[in-house]
C-alpha cells in the first residue's frame, strides 16, 4: 500500500509534504492539551526571557516543594525557552498557539527523518512513517518541552555528517557540527549524538574531517560551560550530567525498565514482528514470554512496582512487562545485524538506563528513526503492510489520547477547585507539580515550601493531587481531612500512574511507559489546618 503511495506521489519533495501533512493531521487533534509535566519549567523561563532575554533562568522557582533559582532547578538547556519567548511573542501564550508554534518543529524533524532513513534502507517513505506514528514521537509532540526540537537537530545534524562524511564534505560536516551544538543547547542528551558522529567517523576513516566537525562543538560547549559559570556559579552543563535524583538508583531495574520502554514506546517489535515469524518463532517467542513472566513474579518486583501484593498477583501488569520486554529484546536483536545500528541503540539505551536520571520514552525518541529503518529492512517483500500499520497508528493515538485526558484533568481540578474555594478568605495552598502546578500558580493559589510548613496558619486550605510528584504526607496533628474531589479519566489506558505501574515520564511511576486496563480517577485531597 504504501509503495504505491509512494510511487503515486512521486518526488522526493512530494513525500516530504505528504509525511509532514501525516504528522500534522495526527497532532492537530491535540492542539487544545493543556500544559503538562515539566511544560512550567519551559513556559516561566519563556516569561522571563521576553523580559531579561541575557540573563535566562536568573529567577527562582517552587519545584520541589522549595523555593531555588531556577539554574539549579532547570536541567535543560535554554534554546526551547527562547523559541517559546519567540512563538508567544506572535501567538500568544495559550495551549494552542504554543503547540500550533511547535508543529515546526514537529515538521522539521519529520523532513530529517525521511533525509536520514534514505541513507540506510530502500523504503524511507514507510519507515519515516513508522517512526512519526510511536507514542514516543507523537506524546513528545504534544508538549512544550524540549524533545521534538532536539530530535529535529538530532537527524539533521546525523544524516548530514553521513553525507558529509561519504562525500568528503567539509561544508556538510561543520553544518552537521554546529547543528549537533544546537541540539545539545536544546536537550543536554544530545550529547550522547557524538559517539555515533564518531564511531561514522572511524569507519569512513576521516579522520581529519572528524577532528574539525568535533571541535565545533567542542568549543560550543565549552563557552556555554564558562558563560554558565559566570551567569550563576556553576557551569549548567556539567551541573546537568552530575545530577542524581534521591534516593538509590536501581541500574538492573533501569536496564528492565529501559527495554520495556524501547518495546513499547516504538511498538516496533510489538506490532510489526509478530507478522514475520515463523511458525517456529511463534512458539519460541511464547516460550520466552511465560520465562519472563515467570522470573519477574519470581523476582517479585522493580523497585518501585511489586507484582504480588496483599490483594493478589498484578497479572495484567505482569503481562504487559513480559510482552514489552520481549518486544524490546526484538528490536535489540534486530539492531546487531549491522554494527552502526547497533552502536546507534545502544549509545542512546545506555543514556537512558545508565546516565539519566530516570527512564523514560523522552529519553529514546531518537531511536524512532531506527525503528523505521530496521523494520523496513525486515520486511523484505511482506505485502500485508498495513495490517501491523493500522495497529501502530491506532495504539500510538490511544496512547497520544491518554495523555491528553490526563493533562487535561488537571487543568479542570484547578479551575474546579477555585470555583468551589472562591469564597475562601485565608489563602489556598496546595503541593504537587506539574501542569497542575501551572495552572493552580495561574489561578491565584499558593505552593507549599516544606522547608515553612509552619507558616500555613489555621483554618487555611491545602490541596494534594494523586498522583503527582515531589508530594509529603501532611502532619496528622496539624490537617484534617476535609474531602476529595475525584476525576474520572477516559479510556482505558494511562500513561503515568505509579498505582497501576505507568511511567511513560519515569519509571519511577512503574515498569511501563503505559499500561491498558484498568485507569483509576485521579484524586484531589482536600485537607484543612486545624492548629497553629
Amino acid at each position: 500500500m504504501f509503495g504505491i503511495i509512494a510511487k503515486r506521489v512521486g518526488t522526493a519533495n512530494q513525500h516530504r509534504l505528504l509525511l509532514v501533512s501525516a504528522a500534522v493531521l495526527c497532532l492537530l487533534p491535540f492542539l487544545g492539551k493543556a500544559f503538562h509535566i515539566d511544560d512550567p519549567l519551559f513556559l516561566w523561563a519563556g516569561q522571563h526571557i521576553q523580559a531579561d532575554p541575557w540573563n535566562f533562568y536568573a529567577f527562582d522557582v517552587n519545584w520541589y516543594g522549595l523555593v531555588r533559582p531556577m539554574s539549579q532547578v532547570m536541567k535543560n538547556p535554554p534554546l526551547t525557552a527562547y523559541y517559546i519567548a519567540l512563538a508567544a511573542n506572535v501567538l500568544g501564550w495559550s495551549e494552542r498557539g504554543l503547540h500550533l508554534a511547535f508543529l515546526i518543529p514537529a515538521g522539521i524533524a519529520v523532513i530529517g527523518v525521511y533525509r536520514l532513513t534514505g541513507l540506510f534502507c530502500a523504503r524511507p517513505f514507510l519507515a519515516t512513517l513508522i517512526a512519526i506514528v510511536t507514542p514516543a514521537f507523537l506524546v513528545s509532540a504534544t508538549t512544550v518541552m524540549s524533545d521534538i526540537p532536539m530530535l529535529a537537530f538530532w537527524v539533521w545534524a546525523l544524516a548530514l555528517w553521513v553525507e558529509g562524511m561519504d562525500e568528503n564534505s567539509l561544508a556538510k560536516i561543520a553544518l552537521a557540527a554546529f547543528l549537533a551544538s544546537l541540539a545539545v543547547l536544546t536537550k543536554y542528551s544530545a550529547l550522547f549524538l557524538f559517539p555515533l558522529l564518531v564511531a561514522y567517523a572511524v569507519y569512513r576513516k576521516r579522520f581529519r574531517l572528524a577532528t574539525l566537525g568535533m571541535s565545533i562543538p567542542l568549543v560550543t560547549l565549552i563557552l556555554y560551560q564558562y558563560a554558565t559559570y559566570c551567569m550563576y556559579g556553576h557551569g549548567l552543563l556539567l551541573d546537568s550530567v552530575n545530577y542524581v535524583p534521591t534516593g538509590e538508583r536501581h541500574y538492573w531495574a533501569s536496564a528492565l525498565s529501559g527495554v520495556t520502554f524501547l518495546g513499547g514506546g516504538l511498538l516496533a517489535g510489538l506490532v510489526w514482528a509478530p507478522v514475520l515469524w515463523t511458525r517456529r518463532q511463534w512458539i519460541q517467542r511464547a516460550c520466552a514470554l511465560f520465562l519472563f513472566g515467570g522470573v519477574l513474579l519470581l523476582w517479585n518486583s522493580f523497585p518501585y512496582f511489586p507484582f504480588r501484593t496483599e490483594m493478589g498477583i498484578r497479572w495484567p501488569i505482569l503481562f504487559q512487562v513480559s510482552l514489552f520486554l520481549l518486544a524490546g529484546l526484538e528490536l535489540i536483536l534486530w539492531s546487531t545485524q549491522e554494527w552502526f545500528f547497533a552502536v546507534w541503540l545502544f549509545s542512546i539505551l545506555a543514556f537512558t538506563c545508565l546516565f539519566n536520571w530516570a527512564v523514560n520514552c523522552r529519553s529514546i525518541l531518537p531511536l524512532a528513526p531506527l525503528a523505521g529503518i530496521l523494520i523496513t529492512k525486515q520486511l523484505g517483500d511482506f505485502k500485508r503492510i498495513w495490517i501491523p500499520f493500522a495497529l501502530q497508528v491506532a495504539l500510538s493515538l490511544w496512547v497520544t489520547f491518554a495523555d491528553f485526558n490526563i493533562a487535561n484533568l488537571d487543568k479542570v481540578a484547578a479551575e474546579r477547585l477555585k470555583h468551589e474555594l472562591r469564597e475562601e478568605v485565608h489563602p489556598v495552598w496546595f503541593q504537587g507539580h506539574w501542569g497542575f502546578q501551572y495552572y493552580m500558580q495561574k489561578l491565584g493559589f499558593l505552593p507549599i515550601d516544606f522547608s515553612d510548613v509552619a507558616k500555613i496558619r489555621r483554618g487555611t486550605w491545602v490541596i494534594t493531587p494523586i498522583p503527582n510528584t515531589n508530594t509529603q504526607e501532611l502532619p496528622p496533628d496539624r490537617f484534617h481531612l476535609v474531602g476529595r474531589i475525584q476525576l474520572p479519566l477516559e479510556g482505558r489506558l494511562t500513561t503515568n500512574d505509579w498505582r497501576v505501574g505507568s511511567g511513560f515520564y519515569s519509571n519511577a511511576f512503574g515498569p511501563l511507559p503505559f499500561v491498558v486496563g484498568y485507569a483509576p480517577a485521579h484524586e484531589f485531597i482536600l485537607e484543612q489546618c486545624t492548629r497553629n
